[in-house]
């Protein structure tokens, strides 16, 4: 006789099990989320435990049937270091600063997790901001922005449902003039230099138009003297451009280039290594010093603003200016349209006259035929 197999008795499920356990105090409960089973606790008593059952459950189910994830509670504290792995590798050094200074006010002010933030809770802050910070709406979708890619990466980890910013339209930003920096205003910069190199680096800053971040990263394997011209490599909008250089421009350059030390065996052969070593900001304050002894109020990114300014002026289109100065906006190259060459309004108005001028004798001229 064959002998029979032995059939196992079957284990007792213990999805949605409430126990205790010996070594700590109250309930827990045990729960299936997608593959794994993980412990929760579940309160301090027998009637506690069985609401957070009944409702962890409800969610589990609903995930199941109705294909709705369970949203972990995670706090805007403690997402705030992912936050700013993403901001290290999104931003540049000195955008970090400064975001990171936003992203610490928000963190103070969410205390709730980010699955419960909705639009209003978000709309709540932007009001707090303009009322008891007196933010102006610029200020304000800055921090639109921020709280956008936190959520968009909250989303993407699984830590909220929809990003509360998508749908919320944001203040109209005051168009404010773009500086004009004349080639006088440089002129008097580079004078008021006690160091003849950085000089030379506010120099190719305002005829180049390069970013101060474009500048200090520049190589000498990127500048082409006998081309005039010079490759940007490392741009902000993560593309590469080319940009020819100016006759003072070229100077400069060749000024370095005398001064230029032995290349290194690694490492990047930068043309002002000076900046390698110090803060991202440092030019930004050498050269708050240099205007206050020029009697000038500007900030080094206003000699990109002019650059852009006297090109306008000089009558170069649109498009040719956007391409110089690495815009991919549209909108951003259009501020410099308020530059324009002089005399053109003049000229625009005197071709007008002589149009209208045409138009009208030839209109005498028609009706004197019909006469005859």
């Amino acid at each position: 006789m064959a002998s029979r197999r032995r059939r196992r008795p079957p284990s007792r499920s213990t999805f949605g099990h409430l126990f205790q356990r010996p070594d700590r105090d109250g309930f827990y409960l045990r729960v299936r989320i997608g593959k794994k089973e993980v412990l929760r606790y579940a309160g301090p008593d027998l009637r506690t435990a069985e609401e957070v059952r009944a409702d962890t459950m409800t969610k589990v189910r609903r995930e199941k049937l109705l294909g709705e994830r369970v949203i972990p509670a995670v706090t805007f504290r403690e997402f705030e270091s992912a936050i700013k792995r993403d901001f290290a590798a999104r931003h540049s050094p000195t955008t970090q600063v400064s975001e990171l200074g936003r992203l610490k006010r928000c963190v103070a002010w969410f205390g709730s997790t980010l699955r419960d933030i909705g639009p209003a809770e978000v709309q709540d802050f932007f009001a707090h901001l303009r009322t008891k910070e007196n933010f102006k709406h610029s200020a304000v979708n800055r921090y639109a922005c921020l709280l956008s890619i936190a959520f968009k990466l909250a989303v993407a980890k699984g830590y909220a449902r929809t990003n509360p910013l998508k749908e919320m339209p944001r203040g109209r930003e005051q168009a404010l003039p773009v500086p004009f920096v004349s080639k006088a205003d440089v002129d008097r910069l580079v004078a008021a230099t006690t160091n003849p190199r950085f000089g030379a680096y506010l120099r190719v800053l305002a005829d180049t138009g390069i970013r101060r971040s474009e500048g200090t990263a520049l190589e000498w394997r990127d500048v082409h003297l006998a081309r005039r011209r010079i490759v940007i490599r490392r741009s902000k909008n993560k593309g590469t451009r080319e940009i020819d250089l100016t006759h003072e421009a070229v100077a400069a350059f060749e000024f370095l280039a005398k001064q230029r030390g032995a290349i290194p065996m690694q490492g990047a052969d930068l043309v002002w290594p000076e900046f390698a070593e110090k803060r991202a900001d440092a030019p930004s304050a050498w050269f708050h010093t240099v205007a206050k002894r020029a009697g000038l109020r500007l900030r080094l990114h206003d000699l990109r603003h002019g650059y852009c300014s006297r090109l306008a002026q000089a009558g170069i289109a649109l498009p040719t200016i956007m391409a110089l100065a690495g815009h991919t906006s549209w909108q951003t190259t259009q501020r410099y349209a308020t530059h324009l060459p002089e005399g053109a309004t003049r000229a625009a108005i005197d071709k007008l006259e002589r149009h209208e001028r045409r138009h009208s004798s030839k209109s005498q001229q028609g009706k004197q035929a019909e006469t005859k």
